[in-house]
This record gives structure tokens, C-alpha cells and sequence, in this order.
């Protein structure tokens, strides 16, 4: 059943104050909630207005000067009222054959762009939209969680977005695709991003993901350790492998600095100030400006590189992150280094390894160019375990030192 009734009306709560006219809309109910769109530029006297059908009573018009064209306008304006009102009784017949659900925020949406969007539709508009702005990575993450939610439901409309849909979408995420909380997360982000700008542009009344939870995403990052860095850092490879140098070379100078791929990836010779000992760049997916002294490990990596250095080439091979990661599993191979590392490792490795040698959590933040201490947090609990093993450690030896204290006091009075 379709419960969806219009008409025009008057915005009498916007009336002239000087002329008395009030802008003229149409107004339409569903489930009980009123749904408004103004019809730009036309305004009418309630005087010379008609309650019980909608339209201006022509004949309430004074017959003035000014009769004849008013007339004309008020009856162009009767015309148009009459198609919007035809148009969108038809769009309630078709949505009924459908057997379609009508909500407040399908008609919200219908009134907004002239028709039933459709929500993949207004996706892809957001997403070019958004375009100039994001990298390339980001859009290709919009693309692919489009087309994972398209496989769920392949059409889809504002109105039959709820929260009990993006609750059967999670389990859909969890169930049939087998992804784990970390891999909904980005899903979900991308779903909720979308939501947020058909909130804005006044599609929806509300973000259906205000009354959703999703599972929490553990802050267990994998890491090396500093001997593993180390171990790492001297290891010489073997004839097959010479080639993985470069890469070598760039996830070590990324364990250094706590630099992103993207801003190893961008780095350029004129961001090295070797006077200073420092580089100067502006972060890929912040924006934001990052000055950092260079260790004399790093300068070495830097010096060590060969071919021309112009200020504005590159300072290391351009590759994907793709490919980083595939020489990266073996480059931890050639190391003996049993873990499943990607090159983002690097990063959490230097936020890692300086908590571990006692730098200060909010300097850390800032080497890394967080914006909130929050996201440094998320290193700190790497060291839980760490902290278990001192403590375990510390409770082994103070046990074993009563117990020889005891031993000896035994062996005192005997």
C-alpha cells in the first residue's frame, strides 16, 4: 500500500510583510511526515488562493491594470502545479507496481532532483565529484565497495537505505564474503562517506549509520623490531635477489623516518636539506607540512643512491605499492624474518621501535605527523606485551629472591 499523498499550498509562515504574498510549494505527506519543495519565484496573496484544490482561484483576482497579466501568470502557474502533482502521481503508480516500499526520503530524494534518483547514481556523481580532491587509491576503494554493496543489492534506492539494511549489509559483509572487522571497515567508510553527502544535499533526513556499531577494529599492527631492523639493514643478497636492493633501501629509509609509501613515493631531492640533516615535505594524505631530522642511517641510504639529482626528480624508484609488497615478502624471506610484512610496516616499525627505546608518545605524534595523540595511541598498545613479559620477568626474579632469602635464613638457624 502506498501511503503518500500532494498538493500545493502556501508558506504562510513566510509571507511579505510587506505585500502579504506567501511562496507557493508543494507539499507532500508520507508515513505521516511532511515533505516541502518551494516553487521558486511564485508568490500568491492568500486571498486570491484556493485551499481546497491547490490552486489560484482566477476569478478572486481584482480587475485592475494589472488583471491580464496576472491572469496569465497565475494560470501558467495552475498548469505547472497540475503536471508536478500529475508527474508525481505517476511516480507513485509506478513505485506501487514495483511493488516498492515509498518512504519520506525517497519522495525527499524525488523532490530533489526531478525524479527517482537512483542511490548507485548519486554514488558515482559524489565520487567524480570528489575526485580532484582524493587519490587515486581512495576512488579505486569508493569503486570497489560500490561494486561489493551492487552485488548485495543490485538496485538500490535512498529510501530503502535503513539501518536495519546496513545491518544485513555487515552480516553480508561478514557471512558471504568472509571479511573480518579490519576489511568491513574500509566497506563501511566509504558506505557512511556517501550517506553523509546525500545528508547534505538533503536526500535524507538522517544518516541511517548514526544507530549502527560495527565490530571494532583491533589496533594490532605488525611491526620489526629493532633487531629486526637491523638484522634487516645487514643483510647482503644473494645474486637472484641483488635487484630487491632499491626496495631494501626504501622500506629501511621508511622504518627511519616513518614515512607513507605515498610520501617515499613522492619524496624529491630538493626535500633533503643535508646541511640541516633534516627533510622538509608536505604529507600526501594530510596535506600537512612535516620536518624531520634525518639519522645518520638514513643519510647513508640517501647518499648511497646513485644517478642525477636534480631538486625536483625523485628520490627513489618509482614503483606500486603492489609490487613493494610482493619483493617485500621476500626480501623478509632472504632475512628469515617469519612475518607477513607490507611496507605501511615500516611506518608502524618506527612508531613501534621509538616507544620501545622511551621517546615520548607525543613526540611521536608529531615525527608522525598525527593530528590526534589518539591514532599514536594505537602504537602504544603494541607494547602491552612487552610490558607483560618485563612484568612476568620482574615477577620471576622477585619471587626467586625471597625464595633465596628465605633459603637463607633456613640455613641460619639451623
Amino acid at each position: 500500500m502506498i501511503d503518500a499523498t500532494i498538493r500545493a499550498g502556501l508558506r504562510k509562515d513566510k509571507a511579505n510583510k510587506v505585500t502579504g504574498k506567501c511562496p507557493v510549494a508543494l507539499f507532500a505527506i508520507c508515513q505521516r511526515k511532511l515533505i516541502k519543495k518551494g516553487i521558486v519565484g511564485h508568490s500568491v496573496h492568500p486571498d486570491h488562493w484556493d485551499e481546497t484544490v491547490g490552486l489560484v482561484d482566477i476569478t478572486k483576482l481584482p480587475r485592475n491594470s494589472n488583471y491580464k497579466r496576472l491572469k496569465a501568470d497565475y494560470e501558467a502557474l495552475n498548469e505547472f502545479i497540475l503536471d508536478q502533482t500529475s508527474d508525481f502521481k505517476n511516480y507513485l503508480m509506478e513505485q506501487k507496481r514495483m511493488k516498492a516500499i515509498i518512504t519520506p526520503d525517497k519522495i525527499r530524494g524525488y523532490f530533489n532532483t526531478g525524479a527517482s534518483i537512483g542511490f548507485y547514481e548519486f554514488w558515482d556523481e559524489r565520487v567524480e565529484l570528489m575526485r580532484p580532491r582524493l587519490r587515486e587509491s581512495t576512488i579505486a576503494g569508493y569503486e570497489k565497495t560500490k561494486a561489493i554493496l551492487k552485488l548485495f543489492r543490485p538496485t538500490l534506492s535512498f529510501g530503502d537505505i535503513t539501518l536495519d539494511f546496513i545491518k544485513r549489509w555487515d552480516n553480508y559483509l561478514t557471512i558471504k564474503r568472509g571479511n573480518h572487522a579490519g576489511g568491513k571497515y574500509n566497506r563501511h567508510k566509504n558506505f557512511k562517506s556517501i550517506l553523509k553527502e546525500a545528508l547534505m544535499a538533503k536526500l535524507i533526513e538522517e544518516n541511517p549509520y548514526v544507530g549502527f556499531k560495527g565490530e571494532p577494529v583491533k589496533g594490532n599492527r605488525k611491526f620489526l623490531t629493532m633487531e629486526e631492523v637491523i638484522k634487516l639493514k645487514t643483510l647482503v643478497l644473494s645474486d637472484e635477489h641483488r635487484g630487491l636492493e632499491a626496495i631494501k633501501n626504501m622500506f629501511l629509509f621508511g622504518c627511519l623516518t616513518g614515512l607513507r609509501f605515498s610520501d617515499v613515493q613522492n619524496l624529491r631531492w630538493k626535500d633533503i636539506l643535508f646541511e640541516e640533516k633534516k627533510m622538509e615535505i608536505k604529507m600526501v594524505k594530510t596535506s600537512n607540512p612535516l620536518k624531520l631530522a634525518l639519522v645518520q642511517d638514513a643519510l647513508e641510504i640517501l647518499n648511497g643512491l646513485k644517478g642525477f639529482r636534480h631538486p625536483e626528480s625523485f628520490v627513489f624508484k618509482r614503483i606500486t605499492n603492489q609490487a613493494a609488497n610482493r619483493s617485500l615478502k621476500t626480501l623478509m624471506k632472504e632475512a628469515e624474518i617469519n612475518k607477513r610484512i607490507t611496507f605501511h610496516c615500516a611506518r608502524h616499525s618506527f612508531a613501534t621501535v621509538h616507544l620501545e627505546i622511551g621517546t615520548s608518545i607525543y613526540q611521536v605524534k608529531d615525527m608522525l605527523g598525527h593530528q590526534s595523540i589518539k591514532d599514536t595511541q594505537i602504537y602504544a598498545k603494541n607494547q602491552q606485551k612487552q610490558v607483560d613479559l618485563s612484568m612476568d620477568n620482574f615477577g620471576s626474579k622477585l619471587v626467586a629472591h625471597v625464595n633465596a632469602n628465605l633459603i637463607n635464613m633456613a640455613v641460619g638457624n639451623l
